[in-house]
């Protein structure tokens, strides 16, 4: 599927707004929103442009800020605090993710 102009221009709009906000909570109805688009046309349009989901761009984003921080010498857990990554969303509240702090050590600690 081609991408057209107005596809690049959310896309980009997009973009700026989760680079902005990373460091966030952050919802796709926001991103939407803040795009002035529906949350089904932001979805399908950065589907076509980075074949992944809006939510794995996020947490990969978020990994990568935190696997940064670490090789700079920061803590396993303050980078996980300070991107957001160590943290799940549940309808009942947060909880703490082991399964990403273990897949930043794997990544970041062990070379």
């Amino acid at each position: 599927m081609r991408v057209h102009e107005n596809h690049f221009i959310l896309f980009i709009t997009a973009l700026d707004y989760i680079e902005e906000h990373l460091t966030s909570e952050l919802s796709q109805e926001e991103i939407a929103a803040s795009c002035y688009c529906s949350l089904s046309s932001l979805q399908k349009t950065w589907k076509i442009c980075t074949h992944m989901s809006v939510g794995e761009y996020i947490t990969k984003r978020r990994l990568t800020m935190a696997g940064r921080d670490m090789l700079s010498g920061m803590s396993v857990l303050d980078a996980a605090m300070k991107s957001l990554v160590a943290f799940c969303h549940l309808e009942k509240g947060y909880f703490f993710c082991k399964l990403e702090l273990d897949y930043l050590y794997r990544c970041f600690l062990s070379r």
